[in-house]
């Protein structure tokens, strides 16, 4: 601002010109204000104030000017001007476009004579004016300002904004849709693609207008033909039903077709209450707009006549891209055309589902022809069709209030996409050897109306697949096709196999667009099984096995393993295998059947079995029937009465039976008969009208009648029966017919009843009677049945035979096994005659013994001492049912009684005299005497009863409880160690006593103990003992001092029981314990002598030197009495049984107090092995011979002490 007002203030401020008074200039404007880009013209007038005529130059000075500024003179020259004239010459300004403020100045004119030195100058002001201005390149988008954006998706654009104008300015970004541009792109978009021609025609062809039609009849199918239709163009066609006379709907009906379809068929269900007039419509339209319709009116009744429907005025049909109108008569033909586009709204707004915004729509205080990036972010609605969408992006400037615009077009790209979806029902099985047909529904996922063509892209595993319709249909955005693809499953597929197949659909408007989905399939499995029985019939016997071969097939697919089950007849047994048979897929095997008849079947001619073959890995079966023809067998057996014995009485008659069993598969007809019959006897059928038809399987019983004349002998006769079949065989039925005498018989005793204890043998005595006519031997049974197994019975003899009138004893043992019933048991004893059936039983009565017995104490003390003995006596009553023998024992005391006794039932002993001793440990207390009564008759019963006596105690105040014992008394150790005594400690008085062990003694500081029950090896110094019991403890006792010293201490034991608590003390125990040992300062010799130390050197060189001449002397004499050696010497045992030789002993890392070292510097355990190869055992004294190889030093174990010893080399010794 300061610039323009110093501009606009210059003119008065400078002096316009300067001259020379014969050149005159003036300019029409002194201040040229331009605003950049923009150019303006100055007239000069030079006046000649001179006396001739002048030619006058003129030249521009504008050397301090900003380049933005063009300053040209019109003419160099002004030719010929008059003197007091002047002349007009233009002078040309011009302001380039970046020009700014601050580029103002101003430009000198100098004109001068052309052949003169006089000239003139005058100076113009030139100043640039504000300029605003903002430009937006939208041009450096994608192609010239049109984006290519796919539907549903975001773009983010990096747009320069540039402050075209020569101040500094803030600007303001918008965006809004374009209107006339999006105008344009869709009419432009539009005339590419497939349009309605304009032509399109639709025609109910069936059913006719004004038609009756009766719903009972079934559905009404409406036909309808589509004519003219735009090939790749897909139209709306809609069918509707309504009630003429208030345009109510009945149904509709909708679809889209295309140029493939060129008729369209409607089924639907009428109901009784659509009866009556009904209009149908069909539209065919196209981006909502209606191209061409047809409707026609129809009656619709069900057995009666229709109302007639009014007159038809009709309708037709129109055609058009945009609006149509037709007109026709009644049969709905006419015509009609129309055109029309769809214009979008003028709104300003982005479009719905549109983002288009700027993510920072202001620029602050932008520098003149300052550039800076602003993010414009674009979405795309999705599953929009393509569309060319304009957008007006604006910058507005907030110090001019002006606004500049620019259009960014978007390209709404055309979005192909599919998907398949596997749609096969699941219960569809995939088995080898079959083929299957996939059931895919393939979805149009684009933008817009597309067809495909399907077909198999790759495939996995062994199956081979074929899309059957690879065509597809025109589809609508989110429209699906169901395809059929046919999978083939090999044969040599296998159960869990997989395979899959990739459906491609590739787009025919776009062959680059392919789409592709995976399916999935699992070979499955079947299992079938199929069983063929032999053709013909097997022919076989009762009693017969044969072997017949039958086939089982696997029509499976998969191996499988079966096992067989028959059913059959009865009587017929059929053994399939017994073990799972193997059947390979497709393949068959053959297996055995053995069928095999029993004797006695009952059936004849033809029967079925069933074997059945059941797979093992699923529910499959199949089975196959076989068929038999079985024999007929004759045959039946007749069996009579017992022992073939049948017996009569003279002039009497006796019945028996004979049965007659069937053995046969047919009916026989039997025939009775019978040989060598006495004529004293005869034979008759009981019943004459018994039928002798015999059935198989079956049995009869006859009954016949044995009569015997009053004369028949006595005695055995034989006879047969012989029975015919009508086959000609027959059977004989031995029999014997015994003619006997009247017979009776009686048994008695002299008692009814008898008592058997356990284990008891018992005998009594029965007599038997013969109370016939006639020698009898009658037969001696006992049932014991009641008495279980608790009783044995046996008799003396099971028969006698007596003369009539004459009697018999019978000797009857019985002996109880167990006890019995609790009651008692009755045995029934019964005399059978053998000459015919008359029986005589009588009843002995068993009672089981009981055993009893009770003990009544006489003079018995009630109080003992332990060590006394005692004195009493006790009386014994059996109070059991029988005799008894008894056996006592007395407990709780050793006692000495008389043991056995034997006693009648009820009846008591003598006063049994009985003895005790009572034991020095007896416990104090109340004590039980037992005495146990044992019954010889039921060892299991034992009777017990007890004597109360109290123990009196054996404690007596001031005596020792205890007994201790000390293993030492007098134990020594060094004043660095440690010494173990043994403490004994033995319960005097019969109580259970608790004792614990401590050390008395002013002196028991000297030293630290340590207890330890040697029983449990545990540190304890308690213990619990019974009477008489003792228990030992071990005592450590370690040093605790480092002087010489003697520890007096007493062992304390204090015991309790009873809640008494007595101490008792043991003998004094002296410890000794040595101190260090204090180096000598010479020799101490008995009897107080003393010497010093060179002395003592002496003293023990010279005694050294007589050793050596001793030892000398020793070893000459052992050698001259090596032969006289009486001793024993003990071999020891080879090498082999001994340790090998420790020919290198190591060194031994543990710290042990080492050995005193004796004479001839062995320790202890040590020896020195005898020129003769033998030692002598330090332990026992046995010599011992060392195996031969054995090289001292060695260690061994004597076999004779085993103390382990060690041989050190034989001393040698050197004189010198």
């Amino acid at each position: 601002m300061a610039l323009l007002i110093v501009a606009s203030i210059s003119p008065i401020m400078t002096i316009p010109a300067s001259a020379a008074d014969s050149i005159l200039l003036s300019v029409d404007v002194l201040h040229v204000q331009l605003s950049p880009g923009h150019s303006s013209n100055i007239t000069l007038t030079i006046d000649n104030n001179g006396s001739s005529i002048e030619d006058f130059n003129v030249s521009i000075y504008s050397s301090g000017l900003d380049s933005s500024w063009t300053v040209l003179a019109a003419e160099d020259v002004v030719e010929d001007v008059l003197p007091t004239f002047s002349a007009d010459t233009t002078i040309v300004v011009r302001l380039g476009t970046d020009a700014q403020i601050s580029d103002s100045g101003n430009m000198a004119i100098y004109v001068n004579e052309s052949d003169g030195s006089s000239s003139s100058m005058i100076t113009v002001q030139l100043s640039v004016l504000p300029q605003h201005g903002a430009s937006i390149d939208a041009a450096a988008m994608g192609d010239m300002g049109m984006v290519s954006m796919a539907p549903g998706s975001t773009l983010d654009l990096n747009i320069s904004v540039t402050n075209q104008g020569n101040v500094i300015d803030s600007i303001l970004l918008a965006v809004e849709e374009e209107p006339d541009i999006s105008q344009w792109w869709a009419d432009w978009a539009a005339a590419q693609l497939p349009q309605p021609s304009g032509n399109e025609s639709v025609l109910i062809t069936t059913p006719a207008n004004d038609s009756y039609h009766n719903i009972s009849d079934g559905n009404l199918s409406i036909n309808v033909d589509l004519d003219n239709l735009t090939a790749d163009l897909g139209y709306d066609f809609s069918m509707v039903a309504s009630y003429p006379e208030n345009g109510s709907q009945v149904w509709s009906a909708s679809s889209v077709v295309n140029q493939s379809n060129n008729s369209a068929t409607v089924n639907e269900n009428w109901n009784a209450s659509d009866l009556g007039n009904i209009t149908l419509n069909a539209n065919l339209s196209w981006n909502s707009s209606l191209i061409a319709s047809m409707s026609i009116v129809i009656c619709l009744h069900s057995g009666d006549d229709c109302i007639a429907a009014p007159p038809s005025n009709g309708s037709g049909n129109g055609s058009g891209n945009g609006s149509g109108n037709g007109s026709g008569n009644g049969s709905g033909n006419g015509s009609g055309n129309g055109t029309g586009m769809p214009m979008s709204g003028g709104g300003r707004a982005v479009p719905n589902g549109w983002q288009a915004r700027w993510l920072d729509d202001q620029l602050l205080d932008m520098n003149p022809q300052e550039s800076r990036i602003r993010t414009l972010r674009i979405t795309v609605p999705g599953g929009i069709q393509p569309i060319y969408q304009g957008f007006s992006l604006s910058a507005a400037s907030t110090q001019g209030n002006l606004t500049w615009t620019t259009t960014l077009v978007v390209n709404v790209t055309e979005e192909t996409n599919g998907t398949y979806t596997d749609l096969t029902d699941s219960s569809v099985q995939w088995l080898p050897g079959t083929s299957e047909n996939l059931s895919v529904k393939f979805t149009n996922l684009g933008t817009y109306y597309a067809e495909h063509i399907h077909s198999v892209q790759s495939k996995t595993g062994e199956c081979e697949f074929q899309v059957m319709q690879p065509d597809g249909g025109l589809l609508a955005p989110s429209e699906p096709e169901t395809l059929s693809v046919q999978a083939i499953i090999p044969s040599s597929a296998h159960l869990n196999d997989t395979c899959s197949v990739t459906l491609q659909a590739a787009n025919i408007a776009d062959n680059s667009s392919i789409h592709t989905n995976t399916i999935n399939l699992t070979i499955g499995v079947s299992y079938a099984l199929r069983l063929d029985s032999p053709s013909s019939i097997l022919n076989i016997s009762p009693g017969e096995t044969k072997q017949v071969t039958w086939v089982v097939a696997n029509d499976g697919s998969e191996e499988d393993e079966v096992y067989f089950e028959s059913q059959s007849a009865p009587g017929v047994s059929i053994y399939p295998p017994s073990t799972w048979v193997v059947v390979e897929r497709g393949d068959s095997e053959q297996f055995n059947v053995d069928v095999s008849v029993a004797e006695g079947i009952s059936i004849v001619d033809l029967s079925t079995f069933t074997i059945t073959a059941k797979s093992r890995h699923s529910q499959a079966s199949s089975a196959a029937v076989g068929v038999l023809n079985i024999s007929a067998r004759y045959g039946y057996s007749v069996a009579g009465p017992a022992d073939n014995r049948v017996q009569v009485l003279p002039n009497s008659s006796t019945q028996f039976s004979i049965t007659v069993d069937s053995d046969s598969t047919v009916n026989q007809s039997l025939s009775l008969g019978s040989s060598g019959l006495s004529s004293e006897l005869s034979l008759v059928l009981e019943n004459e009208s018994q039928s002798m038809v015999l059935e198989p399987s079956s049995q009869f019983t006859i009954s016949l009648l044995l009569n015997a004349s009053p004369t028949a002998a006595l005695g055995d006769h034989a006879f047969s029966i012989i029975m015919t079949s009508d086959d000609g065989g027959s059977e004989a039925l031995n029999l014997m017919a015994q003619v006997l005498a009247e017979s009776d018989v009686k048994i008695s005793a002299t008692s009814e009843w008898v008592v058997v204890g356990s284990r008891e043998v018992v005998s009594t005595a029965i007599h038997i009677t013969n109370l016939g006519n006639s020698n009898d031997t009658f037969l001696i049974e006992v049932d014991d049945s009641s008495a279980g197994t608790s009783l044995e019975v046996s008799m003396n003899t099971n028969s006698v035979s007596l003369e009539p009138g004459q009697s018999s004893n019978v000797d009857i043992t019985l002996r109880r096994l167990s006890d019995g019933p609790a009651q008692s048991v009755n045995l029934i004893i019964s005399a059978s005659s053998t000459t015919d059936d008359s029986t005589f039983s009588w009843n002995l009565t068993v009672l089981e013994q009981t055993v009893g017995a009770s003990v009544v104490f006489l003079n018995t003390p009630s109080e003992v001492s332990p060590s006394e003995t005692l004195s009493g006596s006790l009386v014994l009553s059996n109070t059991g049912n029988a005799a008894d023998s008894f056996l006592l024992s007395m407990s709780g005391l050793t006692c000495s009684i008389a043991p056995e006794h034997e006693l009648e039932a009820g009846a008591s002993s003598a006063a049994i005299p009985f003895t005790c001793n009572a034991s020095e440990s007896l416990l104090a207390g109340a004590k039980n005497l037992e005495l146990s009564i044992h019954s010889l008759s039921d060892p299991s019963a034992t009777i017990s009863a007890s004597h109360i006596l109290e123990v009196s105690s054996s404690f007596i105040p001031g005596v020792d409880v205890v007994e201790i014992t000390v293993s030492s008394s007098e134990p020594a150790m060094n004043y660095d160690s440690s010494t173990t005594i043994t403490i004994t400690v033995k319960n005097k008085v019969n109580h259970i006593i608790d004792i614990s062990l401590s050390l008395e003694g002013d002196d028991s500081g000297l030293v630290y103990a340590s207890w330890t029950d040697l029983s449990s090896d545990i540190p304890s110094k308690t213990a619990r003992l019974g009477p008489g019991s003792s228990a030992s403890f071990s005592l450590q006792l370690d040093s605790m001092t480092n002087d010489q010293s003697i520890a007096h201490l007493t062992i304390l034991v204090s015991s309790s029981f009873d809640g008494l608590e007595v101490i008792d003390r043991s003998g004094a125990v002296d410890v000794s314990i040595a101190g260090p040992h204090q180096a000598p300062s010479g020799l101490a010799l008995p009897f107080s002598m003393e010497i010093d130390n060179q002395k003592g050197l002496t003293y023990l060189a010279g005694g050294w030197i007589l050793s050596f001449v001793l030892l000398s002397f020793i070893i000459l004499r052992a050698k001259s009495r090596k032969g006289r050696e009486d001793e024993m010497v003990v071999e020891l045992p080879p090498l082999v049984d001994l340790p090998p030789p420790m020919l290198d002993e190591p060194e031994i890392a543990l710290q042990v107090p080492t050995a005193p070292i004796g004479a001839g510097g062995l320790g202890v355990g040590e020896v020195r092995i005898t020129p003769d190869r033998r030692v002598e055992c330090p332990s026992c004294q046995a010599k011992l011979g060392l195996p031969r190889g054995s090289e001292p030093p060695f260690r061994f174990t004597c076999p004779t002490c085993e103390s382990s010893i060690r041989v050190k080399p034989h001393m040698r010794l050197r004189f010198v």
